[in-house]
């Protein structure tokens, strides 16, 4: 998961994967969500979680489950992955804590 916070910083915040240009597409809302606060960018899902903004992208395919966060106000990524192939575990609504966690540190 370390590698995937550090991929998040080089994308959103170093340019180093994609042009400045592209990554303001990306992070810019295009369409809302079913979920209240929180819209579509291109490949990304955009909120605010504890008054943080946050980019997140999710996903899961045959028992994997991922959820990547990246609070670009903070410079914080957040990678949270599991194999567990359980239905009930939500990694969005784990990742969504975590990021309150951090927010109520940061005041």
């Amino acid at each position: 998961p370390e590698d995937l916070a550090r991929w998040q910083t080089a994308l959103y915040k170093d340019f180093a994967v994609i042009p400045e240009q592209l990554v303001e597409s990306m992070t810019t809302a295009h369409v809302a969500t079913e979920h209240e606060g929180e819209s579509y960018g291109y490949g990304i899902a955009l909120a605010e979680v504890g008054g943080e903004r946050c980019y997140l992208h999710r996903g899961e395919s045959a028992g994997f489950e991922h959820a990547l966060f990246y609070l670009p106000d903070e410079d914080v990524g957040i990678a949270l992955l599991s194999n567990l192939g359980t239905p009930d575990l939500n990694m969005t609504d784990v990742g969504k804590e975590i990021v309150l966690a951090h927010a109520g540190a940061l005041f």
